[in-house]
């Protein structure tokens, strides 16, 4: 079975529930897969946390930290202009280009030779955060780690999200400077 239409018929999903559900947009814009900002003890933001720490954090908990492909999604959700898949299964620098000057971002990975490519390609104009969103930490300036790596860069950076902005962009991995992290359910 192939599994490369996945993230679209997760959207078809989401799309139906929108449309026949009484809950709020915020309540189905998260799902119940991505968590809120994970918190310590004492009810603080767990936040200044480097990639390591973040991914120990949350498979200790059973879960796993979001894709670049699922915050994408998210943002997507909330009015980002949203996700281009390339149309080529090698790096083709004439497509990269073209959709540049359409905003879309190239979120580089890794295939199974471990060949460079374009996973998708991102636009975040038009994200907003909805009215209705239990703010929760949503549209303070924290950077959220995902699990997904830029092979692209010269070292080894990891993809962050940026919440306030909807925006996708990379670090190296032991970065804190204003980190947090939100876990992804495992089922």
């Amino acid at each position: 079975m192939n599994l490369s239409n996945l993230p679209f018929f997760k959207a078809i999903l989401l799309l139906v529930a929108i449309l026949t559900s009484s809950l709020s947009f915020a309540e189905l814009s998260i799902g119940p897969e991505i968590g809120d900002i994970e918190r310590d003890d004492r009810g603080n933001v767990l936040k200044k946390i480097n990639y390591y720490a973040a991914s120990r954090h949350c498979e200790a908990k059973g879960s796993r930290l979001p894709t670049a492909r699922e915050y994408a999604q998210l943002s997507r959700s909330m009015g980002a202009k949203g996700i281009k898949e390339t149309a080529h299964e090698s790096k083709n620098w004439d497509e990269v280009i073209a959709m540049r000057k359409e905003n879309f971002t190239p979120i580089w990975a890794l295939d199974n030779q471990d060949k460079v490519w374009v996973d998708f390609y991102f636009n975040s104009s038009g994200y907003e955060l909805p009215e209705d969103h239990p703010r929760n930490g949503w549209g303070k300036s924290y950077a959220l780690w995902t699990s997904s790596v830029n092979p692209q860069s010269v070292n080894t950076n990891m993809y962050i999200f940026y919440e306030n902005r909807g925006t996708l962009t990379y670090t190296y991995p032991h970065d804190t400077r204003g980190m947090a992290v939100r876990c992804m359910s495992l089922h």
